[in-house]
């Protein structure tokens, strides 16, 4: 990297950081956001400007990001190994597993077959206000999309970070972040504009000869834990757990609940090990494939998602049977992201349908699965807790309530829908805040003329 590139980028971002605090001024916090990111990814080293990007997070009360910019990178002055690596690669399938072979695992036992997933018109749809049918995400009507299939691989020797980055024995690199949020890697370090560099003195953790790798996601919430991650575990269950490979967690903020995943699993405690290094190597590592997000692909889910919800499924048809037919309505009052204003009005309207509130934060995974498991119907806000329609059965009734803004997002849970084969509906405010976290108001003439489509009210009528 030349001087010369040093000096432009650096007069970069500070033309970038500049539009940015412009932007948080106005109230335009989703594109202030870029711009910050954006300025660091072109003077990364600088810490007044990092400080800048850290404060931002911090005045939106958003800290998990705060304190993944707070961290200061490595800055290599040696020489150093570099690779890119772009979204469209596929480099899993350069390392086809010999050792698997050797546990004698035929390929029809490490590998969840491709499938397709139609999306449907959500149904009220012609119900709603030419803004939302008018939105780009919904020329998905129709189409048929890929579930790619994925496999469960092995490397040798190779070096993972707890950040969803891994480095193999042939040097190739490879990342599962597909943001550009600030979760910058710690030992394998990441330059944004660079890309991956290796510095040789950094010597990771030697864990287990042999083991099966759960990291950290990169956006890791309670939504990419249960579509993206836990399916993982299912894996390791079926294919490894026989032949005393180890399951190997590094320690994140989600302990908890991925105690959770293990016990719904049956997965003894002697079969897992908790790493809190953030650089590990063990001889034989084994992975299972993540989404692909290739734009002919469904984005986050993948055949090892939809078979996690049908064993999860299962487990609470056989312990937690709950004899009720329930319609659920989850609340947002434990949480100040995307909180729902008019939040009571809306309530008020959902109880002459028959629903009730549920507030899922206090409850455990498994409660969460019975719950939705025994619903008919479920009316939330676009946030983590509609994940939990996947534990749903066939023919479930959804609505999901977003903001314009958060439309691009709709195919998170629609696809999770389709797979589970539920009625699907959504409704959206006409707002023009340009903010997926800030407060809204729900569209209660939109959400009664989809109920009133959909239900007849209940005794609860007035």
């Amino acid at each position: 990297m030349s001087e010369m590139n040093e000096a432009k980028w650096a007069e970069k971002a500070s033309l970038l950081l500049n539009d940015a605090k412009v932007l948080e001024e106005s109230g335009n916090q989703s594109e202030a956001e870029e711009r910050y990111l954006s300025a660091l990814k072109y003077d990364y080293y600088n810490e007044e400007l990092r400080a800048e990007v850290v404060a931002f997070y911090e005045r939106q009360n958003r800290i998990t990001e705060s304190s993944r910019i707070a961290y200061k990178p490595q800055k290599i002055a040696k020489p150093i190994k570099l690779r890119r690596i772009f979204q469209d690669q596929a480099p899993h399938n350069l390392f086809l597993s010999k050792r698997l072979a050797e546990l004698e695992l035929p390929e029809s036992q490490r590998t969840y077959n491709a499938s397709k997933l139609e999306i449907t018109e959500p149904f009220g749809f012609h119900l709603l206000p030419e803004f939302v049918k008018q939105h780009s995400a919904f020329a998905a009507i129709g189409k048929t999309f890929n579930v790619p299939e994925i496999y469960l691989r092995c490397f040798a020797n190779a070096k993972l970070s707890g950040n969803g980055a891994f480095v193999t024995g042939e040097n190739e690199f490879f990342n599962e972040n597909r943001v550009n949020s600030g979760s910058f890697l710690r030992h394998v370090v990441f330059h944004p504009l660079l890309g991956f560099i290796v510095d040789e003195d950094d010597k990771p953790t030697r864990t287990a000869q042999v083991a099966f790798y759960f990291q950290r996601h990169p956006m890791l919430n309670y939504y990419h834990l249960i579509t993206e991650q836990a399916p993982q575990l299912l894996a390791y269950k079926k294919h490894l757990q026989k032949f005393g490979v180890k399951v190997t967690v590094i320690k994140n903020q989600y302990a908890e609940l991925i105690q959770q995943v293990l016990d719904l699993l049956e997965i003894p405690d002697e079969s897992v090990q908790w790493i809190n290094s953030g650089y590990i190597v063990s001889d034989i590592v084994y992975r299972q494939d993540s989404a692909a997000h290739k734009n002919d692909d469904v984005k986050f889910i993948t055949p090892a998602t939809i078979d996690f919800f049908k064993y999860a499924q299962e487990v609470a048809s056989e312990e937690l049977k709950d004899s009720r037919t329930r319609r659920l309505f989850i609340s947002r009052e434990d949480t100040p992201k995307r909180a729902m204003e008019n939040e009571q009005q809306v309530f008020e309207l959902l109880k002459d349908y028959g629903f009730e509130k549920v507030i899922l934060s206090g409850l455990s995974l498994m409660e969460q699965i019975a719950l939705f498991g025994n619903a008919e119907a479920v009316v939330g806000a676009h946030g983590a807790g509609l994940t939990n329609i996947g534990f749903c059965k066939p023919d479930t009734f959804v609505l999901e309530i977003s903001r314009q803004f958060t439309l691009d997002r709709v195919r998170i849970f629609w696809d999770i829908a389709t797979a589970a084969d539920l009625q699907y509906a959504i409704v959206s405010s006409n707002d023009k805040i340009q903010d997926h976290a800030a407060p809204f108001n729900a569209p209660i003439e939109q959400i009664k003329s989809v109920l009133d489509a959909r239900f007849i009210k209940t005794s609860h009528s007035t």
